[in-house]
């Protein structure tokens, strides 16, 4: 019998395993890789491979979510294809609105699940299902037709991106420390921001060809192909069962909560600044529109509405991760 030690498929193992825990402990700058106090502990030896599990698939999941932005691609989208732009203000609220509210809705019976990884694989599944469809209607219909079947879809897709959400929070907890998640999370934003520069730098230098249709097919095509690849690299993830009590119905949580706006003066500031910042979320689609009536139908502009974004994220994200981590507590 072979002994284990000399295995070659053991060595091979242990290999990958001794160069992905290097490679881990280079990317969170700290000699202490293995931080387990707020995880289980049966998951502490899997951290270096559930970060990178969890990295790659929220890197791919960003890059998709910029290759079908309610706030420029879509909007460019459905202006060239002829839609009113009554349709075109409604994706940002849809898309937003979609995510958010039905996780009140879910996140309890999520709870009751003891594994909920497959309930983000599901999310992501559903997502790149809804894309690929949104791509077939870029490539055969027009108008108001258009316009109304992209929202329809649009709402099917936050509704699976609202599934990814509230469950990957609980995987993340589970799997990786809290003094890491900062860094991973930055990490993540900052590779997807400098992917999407990529994205409109190449689309700059097609800028003076008409908008055809072929070009938000593969936007949105390559889109889905990354959510389904996405849930096939969350798979990798080695999650713990946890547990299934304590969840409440987080939508009465939330109306009980009102309250707070009134008695507590630091979350009501905060309520505040964000409902001041929707702005910045709704406007950019009636940028959107001015630019493409201006540029009479090409996609002069597109490009460097995407290079802002991605630059916005490429040199921002790092840096918030790294001070949440710095307040993780």
């Amino acid at each position: 019998m072979m002994d284990k030690a000399n295995d070659p498929g053991k060595r091979a193992e242990t290999g990958r395993g001794h160069s992905l825990d290097s490679l881990y402990d280079l990317v969170t700058g700290d000699e202490d890789a293995r931080v387990c106090k707020d995880i289980p502990p049966a998951s502490c030896n899997d951290q270096p491979r559930n970060f990178f599990a969890y990295l790659i698939s929220n890197l791919m999941t960003k890059v998709a979510d910029e290759l079908c932005s309610a706030k420029l691609i879509l909007p460019w989208m459905l202006g060239a294809l002829g839609s009113p732009a009554a349709l075109i203000g409604l994706l940002v609220p849809i898309r937003e609105a979609g995510v958010l509210l039905p996780q009140l809705a879910v996140a309890a019976y999520i709870r009751r699940m003891p594994l909920r990884m497959p309930v983000w694989i599901w999310g992501s599944l559903l997502s790149a299902a809804a894309l690929a469809l949104m791509a077939l209607a870029a490539a055969f219909l027009t108008g108001a037709t258009a316009g109304w079947t992209v929202l329809v879809l649009l709402v099917v897709f936050s509704l699976a991106r609202g599934l990814c959400s509230v469950s990957a929070k609980d995987v993340l907890g589970k799997t990786v420390s809290k003094a890491r998640r900062g860094n991973l999370m930055g990490l993540s934003a900052g590779i997807a921001g400098a992917l999407t520069l990529a994205l409109g730098l190449s689309l700059e230098l097609i800028a003076g060809q008409a908008a055809g249709t072929l070009v938000f097919v593969a936007l949105l095509g390559g889109a889905a192909l990354l959510f389904a690849s996405a849930a096939l690299v969350f798979r990798l993830i080695r999650e713990q069962p946890g547990a299934t009590e304590g969840g409440g119905n987080a939508l009465q949580t939330a109306l009980a909560s009102v309250a707070l706006l009134r008695t507590d003066p630091v979350f009501r500031r905060f309520v505040l600044v964000r409902i001041a910042l929707l702005s910045v979320a709704l406007a950019p689609p009636f940028y959107v529109l001015l630019l493409q009536q201006s540029g009479a139908g090409a996609l002069t502009g597109l490009g460097m509405l995407i290079i802002a974004s991605g630059l916005a994220s490429s040199l921002s994200a790092p840096v918030w991760g790294r001070l949440s981590d710095r307040s993780s507590r």
